[in-house]
């Protein structure tokens, strides 16, 4: 299978600093990011939890999809995806299509320590009060999905962004 060099995906859990990084990284390389969660939610005008409440989680799987796809044609860009996304089998062809696809791998504490103060309506799947739990839960199901479609993996328990940044940066130049 050929490998794609033009786009950079992050991929991986909730609070593994997929969208906070993908920021920086935009700025640093000057290019467009698309963070899927945010891409749908300006979309379909409605919070993620709405959204599932409304949709699904199915269904939800599919705009993550279309946000793919329809963003791949253009120029090259950073896409931070939504933690799930690997669930959708054409999401994984496409990861396991590009050089670039990233996971952001931390522990259930570190994630749970980032999101902490979200929004509720921006996680839907898990509750506050157990967390953790649900995290490594969710992580178990999903790790073999995310180490199949990932080239790089990236560890973010206790790095800053930018040290996450440079660490990118480092394997994008050797490419």
């Amino acid at each position: 299978m050929q490998k794609n060099n033009k786009h950079i995906f992050l991929i991986g859990m909730m609070g593994s600093g997929k969208t906070s990084v993908g920021k920086f990284l935009s700025k640093q390389l000057n290019i467009p990011i698309i963070d899927s969660d945010s891409y749908i939610i300006e979309k379909l005008k409605m919070t993620t939890e709405k959204i599932f409440k409304n949709y699904g989680e199915k269904k939800f799987r599919i705009f993550e999809n279309e946000c793919l796809e329809k963003n791949l044609i253009g120029k090259q860009c950073i896409f931070s995806m939504g933690g799930g996304a690997i669930l959708n089998k054409k999401n994984r062809s496409i990861f396991k299509k590009s050089k670039n696809t990233f996971l952001f791998q931390c522990s259930a504490l570190t994630s749970k320590s980032r999101i902490k103060n979200d929004d509720k309506s921006m996680r839907p799947l898990i509750e506050k009060n157990n967390s953790e739990k649900e995290l490594q839960a969710i992580w178990l199901k999903r790790k073999k999905m995310y180490k199949e479609c990932a080239t790089h993996t990236i560890i973010t328990d206790n790095k800053t962004i930018e040290n996450i940044s440079n660490e990118i940066l480092s394997i994008l130049n050797e490419n």
